[in-house]
């Protein structure tokens, strides 16, 4: 038990993780307890106390701070060191494969070049690079396979290759979006780019429609991508006003002089 929590409590505390992937730690590290447990290895299961999840409302890009996204990286200097593909072109592809497909950072590194079609415009993404294991299709907008075309030379089988440690891209990117002048907290890095995807086409098509573009299996969870103050709603400000305004006065009605 004290392993255990010593460890989550660096994950929490050195490492920065937000508490819901400490409970992912967790969960995990309790279940090979579990199985310790049952062949006894362990002489008892241990515990580890569940962090208590804060809920944020869930938050997207608009469309200007996306365009100050894309054009930081099309201002970036230097070639990628790992597939030597000038650092502007690279970033730049990255970032618009994201919005146009909605995948997960760890989906778009894992993409290779026999994944595209260049002439169909489709990308296929195999099962194996996908969190739910199941493989989807994305067909691609114009201004993406122009990206792509820009960095399908030099030949290799990743199309976006990056090497180098995790750590290292979130660092770049972090240092994209406060070149950009935006927001660089936790919740600002890729996953809020899969949540502009989402949020994009809820507003347009519906929760549902965002359901299967992302590949949730639960509504719930699509709704925690959800931004809702990008979704078309009903003026309530009329309803509201009339709410915090209280009843009208009644004027008085001067009686009728006696025939």
């Amino acid at each position: 038990s004290e392993v255990i929590t010593n460890h989550l409590a660096w994950a929490l505390e050195f490492n920065a993780m937000a508490p819901a992937s400490v409970n992912s730690i967790r969960r995990k590290l309790l279940a090979i307890a579990r199985e310790a447990y049952a062949v006894k290895l362990l002489a008892d299961l241990p515990r580890a106390k569940r962090l208590r999840e804060p809920v944020e409302e869930p938050t997207s890009w608009s469309l200007e701070e996306i365009d100050a996204i894309l054009k930081t990286c099309r201002q970036l200097k230097g070639i990628n060191a790992v597939s030597r593909i000038p650092s502007a072109d690279w970033w730049t592809c990255l970032i618009l494969l994201a919005l146009n497909t909605g995948l997960r950072r760890r989906s778009l590194l894992a993409l290779k070049r026999a994944d595209v079609d260049l002439k169909s415009s489709i990308l296929r993404v195999p099962a194996d690079a996908m969190k739910n294991a199941r493989g989807k299709s994305f067909r691609l907008c114009e201004p993406v396979m122009e990206a792509i075309r820009a960095i399908w030379l030099p030949a290799r089988q990743k199309l976006l290759p990056w090497d180098i440690r995790r750590e290292c891209l979130q660092r770049k990117y972090t240092a994209i979006l406060v070149e950009a002048g935006l927001a660089a907290g936790r919740r600002d890095k890729f996953h809020k780019l899969r949540r502009t995807t989402g949020t994009t086409i809820a507003a347009a098509c519906g929760m549902t429609a965002a359901q299967e573009y992302l590949g949730h299996q639960s509504i719930a969870t699509t709704q925690r991508y959800i931004d809702p103050t990008k979704l078309p709603e009903a003026d309530l400000s009329g309803h509201l006003e009339r709410l915090v305004s209280g009843p009208k006065p009644k004027l008085h009605q001067p009686a009728e002089a006696a025939g």
